[in-house]
């Protein structure tokens, strides 16, 4: 299954509550200071985008960083073994196009220390768990 951009309230309320486990999870591991109401909160503004395979969700927003114009990957959860490779591999693709239609010279990860053996195949470089590819 191909990732896929929630982007109406159907799809939303069809989505979230199947991929809210995975998010909540992901969201014990992250670094990032986020909780489910800051998500919520962040999804209904359109400030951050959910993205959704089978077995995968990713949140990402669009932001600045080192005066560059970024997509940024800041949580992804799912099942073990599937998340990373349905959102970066299958998905990355889908999440590019995205980026560069909204002015982005770049994605950018913003993961665990575990993303270091798993994103350098998909063409990031590594700055401790801070992870950049130029697009």
């Amino acid at each position: 299954m191909a990732v896929t951009k929630v982007d109406t309230a159907e799809q939303f309320y069809a989505e979230y509550p199947r991929v809210r486990d995975w998010l909540i999870s992901a969201m014990a591991y992250s670094d990032n200071d986020i909780s489910e109401a800051k998500l919520l909160n962040g999804l209904v503004d359109r400030e951050y985008q959910l993205w959704t395979t089978q077995n995968a969700a990713c949140i990402t927003s669009i932001t600045e960083w080192e005066e560059k114009q970024v997509c940024c990957l800041f949580l992804i959860g799912g099942n073990r073994g599937k998340a990373m490779q349905e959102i970066l591999h299958e998905g990355q693709p889908i999440v590019e196009a995205y980026a560069r239609e909204h002015g982005c010279d770049g994605l950018l990860g913003i993961g665990r220390d575990l993303w270091k053996r798993v994103l350098p195949e998909h063409g990031f470089s590594v700055r401790g768990t801070i992870y950049f590819k130029e697009i």
